[in-house]
């Protein structure tokens, strides 16, 4: 057939056809339409289930120069002039016309692709509101769709999941990858997952290079950036575990906590708790600052602002503001007040309880030390020694030397009594005396008797 006819009226012509046989409205099987060559050659045909084409089908416009559509065997195209302006009818659209009015479901322009939907559908129809999908063997499978009251989009691939990219500079960028294994969102958010599952990923390059990790959750900007193999983990916090590599069962909350870590077994809690650690593993620091220095100590517990600061020895417990502050790589340590033993650099084995205690305003290094009180043993630079004070006194109520077995009191001691004397005790008679001697079977008893002390 080789009658010339106008292009608007053959594409509209076209186009109510295919939508009555998308919409179902006509059943038949034979042909609804078609357009075939002289020889009976068949060009275009449309069926109630779909449309076939077997030579390419174009429609210019009525200057004869501009393509408007191209139909063929793999696909379909239309075009739109980017340089006209937007009218209320500018574009391709595709609308209902009942009661002679139109209301359009489809329309695309330069500047917009639109799709309207009924909002208050009057009946739910099997095929409602608006669908993607294919037509294989003539059977309809959604890939997307969309009704008043649900979008949904369907795949058939569970590990490759439902994603978004920025395909603008050439190379995909995800901004969203959603599966059945991991749920990635944000801008380069996992770039080289492997064979890692069971992770959940929110941020700007969140586990940007996490490989074979498995159930982790990293949510901030660039937390665990550099997750690599690492699993079990979980950050919290801007740059975060940010270069955590193979280390797995970590906690880092706040910003920079942990970020140079690639070890394991540690909780992190406060801006920059744990910054600087490296290999230090089994460590808990919760506080501003806490361990902020810590690079290969293991098996230490900071609780307070700055606590352990400088530290990188192991073993150690520091609970208050600045408690073991500066404590370089002494170990062992047992430090509970604020400022305890602060400025103890290299000591190890001391327990320090009281506020200042051990607190030195000048750099210690000792050890072995028991310090029990307020300010007590304050300025004491040596080691294995004992001080029971609450002041920042020299000569202090208990004095002790546990190298040499010393002890001394600075006070009147009483036994069984409110001591008047330097050394006072209760009792009469030899029951109540003090026992002399080494041989405590026969011992000599001092005791006082009336107004005499006797043996």
């Amino acid at each position: 057939m080789k009658s010339k006819k106008n292009p608007k009226t053959f594409m509209l012509f076209l186009f109510i056809l295919f939508f009555l046989c998308l919409t179902n409205f006509i059943y038949a099987e034979e042909a609804l339409f078609s357009v075939t060559t002289a020889g009976g050659d068949t060009i275009f045909a449309v069926y109630p289930s779909g449309i076939i084409i077997k030579k390419e089908i174009t429609v210019i416009d009525s200057s004869g120069n501009n393509q408007i559509m191209i139909a063929n065997s793999d696909s379909i195209r239309m075009y739109v002039n980017e340089a006209a302006t937007e009218t209320s009818r500018g574009g391709f659209a595709i609308g209902g016309v009942a009661s002679r009015t139109s209301d359009e479901y489809f329309m695309v322009t330069p500047d917009s692709v639109r799709i309207y939907i009924k909002d208050i559908p009057s009946t739910r129809a099997s095929r409602g509101g608006f669908a993607v999908g294919g037509v294989a063997s003539r059977s309809f499978a959604d890939f997307l769709y969309v009704a008043p009251d649900s979008t949904r989009i369907f795949v058939a691939d569970s590990t490759a999941g439902f994603s978004i990219a920025n395909i603008e500079t050439g190379e995909a960028e995800n901004f969203l990858n959603l599966n059945k294994n991991n749920y990635l969102i944000g801008h380069e958010s996992v770039i080289n997952i492997s064979s890692g599952v069971y992770n959940s990923f929110l941020g700007y390059q969140t586990g940007h290079s996490t490989t074979t990790g498995n159930e982790n959750v990293f949510i901030g900007y660039q937390c665990g950036k550099y997750g690599g193999s690492g699993s079990r983990n979980v950050f919290l916090g801007t740059k975060a575990g940010y270069s955590n590599g193979s280390g797995s069962d970590n906690v880092f909350i706040g910003f920079h906590t942990g970020y140079n870590n690639i070890s394991g077994y540690n909780t992190f809690i406060g801006t920059s708790a744990g910054e600087s650690n490296t290999y230090g593993a089994w460590n808990t620091f919760l506080g501003y600052q806490s361990g902020v220095t810590n690079s290969t100590g293991d098996a230490n517990s900071f609780f307070g602002w700055g606590a352990g600061y400088l530290t990188n020895g192991g073993y150690n417990t520091c609970i208050g503001m600045y408690s073991g502050g500066e404590n370089d790589s002494g170990n062992s340590n047992a430090y509970f007040g604020a400022h305890c033993a602060a400025y103890n650099t290299t000591g190890s084995n001391n327990t320090c309880i009281g506020t200042f205690s051990g607190g030195a305003a000048t750099t210690t290094s000792g050890s072995n030390n028991v310090f029990l009180g307020y300010k007590a043993g304050y300025d004491e630079t040596s080691s294995d020694k004992l001080y029971i004070e609450n002041s920042d006194s020299s000569s202090p109520l208990i004095w002790g030397d546990f190298e040499n077995d010393l002890l001394t009191f600075n006070a009147d001691v009483g036994i069984g009594i409110s001591p008047s004397r330097a050394l006072s005790f209760a009792g009469t008679g030899n029951s109540n005396g003090i026992a002399l001697g080494e041989d405590q079977t026969t011992p000599v008893l001092l005791y006082h008797s009336s107004s005499a002390l006797k043996m």
